[in-house]
């Protein structure tokens, strides 16, 4: 497993994702910078880049648009893999099977935008519509955080390849699944109430 992504709430009318298509380099500014305003040095480095001009312009409006969309992203680091694990594991034997893949696709994404259009690291972005948005931040106030950590299993998480490598010694400690949920319902109920 081991995935590291950075979620951002986009309207749903976002014409950057149009020009992306046209410009795949447009999704890897997105993933970088989501719509926050961009560090000097970052505009330094950038300098006579139309691509980047355009992107820039194009987030500030977006900022004027929705406000606070800058501050609607999340990025769990390398905890995601964990927090499906135990996150399929509470539904399945809580029988809640109708909504494991609705989990999933919260967590490792939608649609693919397009083969061409990727994050900075190379993966293809994904999408989930403002209707999935809703869905995903309903089932996800279903879920009670309080009793993640009792289906946290290391033997188990360790033969899944979900911990145990380098990155991922720092996370095992079961009451940060909670936290992590919690975190992810925020981002999604965030995203639903704005129509992202």
């Amino acid at each position: 497993m081991k995935f590291d992504h950075t979620y951002q709430a986009i309207p749903h009318d976002c014409y950057l994702i149009e020009r992306a298509f046209a410009k795949p380099i447009i999704g890897e500014f997105l993933d970088l910078f989501g719509f926050a305003d961009v560090a000097f040095e970052d505009l330094k480095f950038r300098a006579g880049d139309e691509d980047f001009a355009f992107f820039l312009s194009e987030a500030q409006k977006i900022r004027q648009l929705h406000k606070g969309i800058e501050n609607r992203r999340l990025n769990l680091r390398h905890r995601w893999d964990p927090l499906l694990f135990v996150l399929l594991k509470y539904l399945s034997e809580s029988g809640q099977h109708n909504d494991l893949q609705l989990v999933r696709r919260a967590i490792t994404g939608g649609d693919i935008l397009g083969e061409v259009i990727c994050s900075a690291s190379g993966a293809p972005l994904r999408f989930n519509s403002a209707f999935e948005t809703n869905r995903i931040a309903a089932c996800l106030s279903r879920l009670d955080s309080e009793v993640l950590g009792r289906f946290w299993n290391e033997a188990e998480m360790e033969k899944a390849g979900v911990i145990g490598i380098h990155e991922t010694d720092g996370i095992r400690e079961p009451n940060l699944v909670g936290r992590d949920l919690e975190r992810l319902r925020d981002f999604y109920n965030s995203a639903a109430h704005h129509g992202e």
